[in-house]
């Protein structure tokens, strides 16, 4: 009781932030933060959406209006994620522009090739940038289940956004891009299938 009351009494002066699920699914991982921690150029991070409204429900919407369902706890996990990167470096800025306010404008201004859309993010240093789109961002598969119903219906199944942000914050500092190939042989067995 003392302990609740204690947190109460001192909740709206300290934010308190515990990540207490088993893997620590919001959190950086050690080697992100040492990244982060050892830059030497200030990254702009913007994220076209406005905070509450992504992590209340409009990420929903966007998403069910292409029939992509059960990603509640990903976009909130996303906007968690987010304001640790900018916990982690004072060389990060992050913004959220309301896709309805006329800052809005501007950014699609900046970048009229990429047809941004809600809830993209661009990250940008200098002159580089790069957009991650939802498809970037979460990742998706098909519901088979509904499919027998004669229904078109993915579930989002997982976040990528720390791997994808940080690749992004690289490109935009470096401009460069670490690409691999996968190769497959002839034989009867796939040895890559454990890749």
């Amino acid at each position: 009781i003392a302990l609740n009351f204690l947190i109460n009494a001192i909740g709206e002066k300290v934010s308190l932030e515990f990540d207490m699920t088993k893997d620590k699914i919001s959190t950086l991982s050690e080697n992100n933060e040492k990244y982060l921690e050892n830059l030497n150029e200030q990254v702009f991070i913007t994220v076209c959406a406005e905070e509450k409204g992504y992590r209340d429900g409009m990420m929903d919407s966007y998403a069910e209006a292409s029939n992509i369902y059960g990603g509640t706890d990903y976009y909130k996990q996303t906007i968690a994620l987010i304001e640790k990167y900018s916990d982690a470096s004072d060389k990060i800025n992050v913004e959220f522009v309301d896709t309805q306010d006329s800052a809005f404008a501007a950014v699609t201004a900046k970048y009229p090739d990429e047809g941004i859309v809600y809830g993209d993010i661009i990250v940008s240093a200098g002159e580089r940038y790069q957009k991650l789109g939802f498809s970037d961002i979460y990742e998706v598969e098909y519901n088979e289940e509904y499919a027998n119903y004669g229904y078109t219906m993915y579930n989002v199944t997982g976040n990528n956004l720390e791997t994808e942000l940080t690749g992004a914050i690289r490109y935009a500092i470096t401009g460069k891009t670490v690409s691999f190939a996968l190769l497959t042989g002839h034989s009867k067995k796939d040895y890559t299938e454990d890749y």
